[in-house]
């Protein structure tokens, strides 16, 4: 199924759009981008309610008091679980009582994490401009966000004293990235740090509850919605985007011009004509092949008979290390090691991700009850599950070699395995297991890349990409423009709206800028209002 819908299999519901977003306060007050951004384009008919993660018995593995506010627990071979519990204090209490004698170091790298993090936004919103004007901005407001992104995350905790094995601690959540320590920019790491620190939330109801809200916006509004609506190629005419065309032959003409929030790759490589890559957005291009795609993923849809609560199963997600980082193997080497032998079945272990979405979501059991859902991930290097397919014409075709499915029978069976080793209770309880593979992902993005383009201080530094392109009425939004995951979607569409509604460095100084201007835009009717109204006009 694909990477971010809702599926169904034996009675259980996927939702793999959205694993847990954080950000909010220790008030519980709304966070100040995420939801707050939500509540206000959403219909208020349909508010959303946000669920913490981490409940009062929950099982930590090791029982050794409550599971409160715990969003993410690491698991490194057969070393004491690290718990990640909501809040700054228990965060850092968790890093001191793995870090015996370096509370001193654990202080500067919470006061780093949330400096570099501070900076993120009014680093990252400059991409609504020219380069020209991003370098002034950087230069006079953004410097310090600079510094940050042109850092590895190995380079910022080398420099505060930690070991190899206390970097792997510190990058436990690195599946959120896809980027190895000695490659992953810093800026990012941190605000990825900094954005759960105060705990993980779940949309009750699961990620459909947003799309919900935020479609009937768009439907009042008078926009439309569509689903299964291929997008065959975007035309440009005399230099500017002028609609776009679907697969089944329909065009849809645009007036004021045309988003792509489909990734770098996709757009450039499937969306617009070769002729138009070349003539307007070669910078682009030749920014594309220099960065690169980041990592792929093989994913496991695991559908599961009895509940969260019957079986034990918490509501943090699992991050699954099989061997402990040394200083002659850091945290790059063991996770390239496992990336590379996700093929080779002969290795049974691995690193892995696993989530129990159903556990997190309060209305999960009462419409899927006896039931749980599953999710667990591993990373993969794409090159290989290509190769699966030559004999059919690559990623490219429709179809799948016979070698291709026996290969993902072999998946199923190691996933099946590496979900069973951490959770024992589950033996005999599996009544679903579906596998998506890269080519999975080619299929419905047209990329091999998970998280689009590599997480690096290269990528992060440079002027690329940005809202506006020399394609007139053609913008840019989504992952590639800021970064993956839902808090970095939420903000790619705040700097995309503040190029094309027009805001300037100057509003954005003087507190003209979108999150203030939202709330004075009208609400949209309410259903009833509407249905009012359509019956006055048929009088």
């Amino acid at each position: 199924c694909p990477p971010w819908t809702p599926c169904h299999s034996s009675g259980a519901t996927f939702s793999p759009g959205i694993h847990y977003i954080g950000e909010r306060t220790v008030t519980d007050d709304d966070t100040w981008l995420t939801a707050k951004m939500i509540a206000i384009a959403g219909d208020p008919e349909y508010p959303i309610s946000w669920h913490k993660m981490g409940y009062e018995n929950e099982d930590t593995h090791e029982r050794d008091g409550t599971g409160k506010g715990a969003y993410d627990v690491i698991k490194i071979a057969d070393q004491p679980l690290v718990r990640l519990r909501a809040g700054t204090d228990e965060y850092e209490k968790e890093l001191c009582r793995h870090f015996p004698g370096k509370e001193r170091a654990v202080s500067e790298w919470i006061k780093t994490v949330k400096e570099a993090a501070a900076e993120t936004m009014v680093f990252l919103v400059s991409r609504a401009w020219t380069p020209t004007v991003q370098r002034i901005w950087r230069a006079l407001l953004g410097r310090n966000g600079f510094k940050w992104a042109g850092k590895t995350t190995h380079e910022v905790i080398a420099s505060l004293g930690f070991s190899a094995r206390e970097e792997q601690i510190l990058c436990g959540q690195h599946g959120t990235t896809g980027e190895a320590p000695r490659d992953l920019c810093f800026l990012l790491h941190a605000w990825v740090v900094h954005h759960f620190i105060n705990g993980g939330y779940f949309p009750v109801g699961g990620p459909m509850s947003i799309v919900k809200t935020l479609s009937s916006t768009i439907h009042k509004a008078g926009g439309r919605v569509f689903v299964r609506a291929h997008v065959e190629r975007i035309p440009v005419e005399n230099g500017e985007a002028v609609g776009v065309v679907l697969a089944n032959g329909d065009t849809i003409k645009s007036r004021m011009g045309v988003i792509s929030a489909a990734g770098l790759s996709a757009t450039l490589h499937h969306l617009l004509s070769p002729a138009d890559v070349e003539r307007y957005m070669a910078a682009e291009m030749k920014f594309l092949r220099q960065v690169g795609g980041g990592v792929s993923c093989v994913c496991g849809f695991v559908g599961i008979n009895g509940t969260a609560e019957e079986l034990k199963l918490p509501s943090s997600n699992l991050w699954g290390f099989p061997e402990e980082a040394t200083e002659g193997h850091d945290m790059d080497e063991i996770i390239m090691k496992y990336r590379n032998n996700l093929l080779d079945f002969s290795v049974e272990d691995g690193f892995c991700f696993i989530s129990f979405l159903s556990a997190r979501d309060p209305a999960y059991t009462h419409l899927h009850p006896d039931t749980t859902s599953c999710f667990i991930a591993a990373e993969a290097a794409p090159e290989a599950y290509e190769q699966l397919n030559e004999a059919l014409g690559g990623a490219h075709t429709e179809r799948r070699t016979k070698a291709y499915k026996n290969t993902k029978k072999q998946l199923e069976t190691k996933l099946k395995n590496l979900l069973l080793k951490h959770f024992p209770q589950l033996e005999g309880r599996i009544t679903s297991f579906d596998v998506s593979t890269p080519l999975s992902m080619y299929h419905y993005l047209k990329r091999f890349a998970s998280y689009g383009l590599r997480q690096t201080p290269e990528r992060f530094t440079h002027t690329l990409p940005r809202v506006g392109t020399a394609i007139r009425k053609f913008y840019l939004t989504g992952e590639d423009l800021v970064s993956g995951g839902f808090i970095a979607a939420v903000a790619s569409a705040m700097v995309t709206a503040t190029h094309v509604l027009g805001y300037t460095p100057l509003d954005i100084l003087t507190g003209h800028h979108l999150l203030n201007d939202l709330p004075n835009v009208p609400q949209p009717p309410t259903l009833e209002q509407l249905t009012q109204a359509a019956k006055t006009e048929a009088m």
